[in-house]
């Protein structure tokens, strides 16, 4: 019986499980909002992947299907952190992120240098990294 409690213990949540969580949802969130990324996700050899390999595989469905995107609406999609991922997105112009949980910005988002709106209203953002304010004339 001891050995079992210990066992258990060890698959407790511990704060960097929970983040590697909460990054690993997000990006799925975010990929169900890409073009064609929900259907690819449906696909039976991606579909039972568990969620930390699907979200290893979003930063190459970015590289291959999304390089060329210039608008993308994330607004109310539930996020609560953006993956790093995002900065792959170097070609948008238009990202809305209204009505989500976010805290923060990725310092990637800094790659895209195409950026020209960026709709942050009803998220509870601490702060906004000076060197982002610097990069876009936004």
């Amino acid at each position: 019986m001891e050995f079992k409690w210990k066992t258990e213990e060890k698959k407790g949540l511990t704060l960097a499980n929970y983040f590697s969580y909460l990054l690993n949802i997000n990006r799925l969130l975010l990929w169900e909002r890409l073009p064609g990324g929900e259907e690819y996700l449906s696909r039976e050899e991606i579909k039972h992947l568990p969620l930390e390999k699907k979200g290893e595989l979003l930063r190459d469905w970015i590289e291959e299907n999304c390089k060329d995107l210039t608008s993308l609406n994330l607004s109310g999609a539930s996020l609560t952190y953006l993956p790093p991922e995002i900065g792959q997105l170097s070609q948008l112009r238009r990202f809305y992120l209204s009505q989500n949980q976010l805290t923060s910005l990725p310092a990637e988002i800094g790659q895209m240098s195409q950026l020209q709106t960026l709709e942050l209203a009803e998220n509870p953002l601490k702060d906004i990294a000076e060197k982002i304010r610097q990069r876009f004339q936004l």
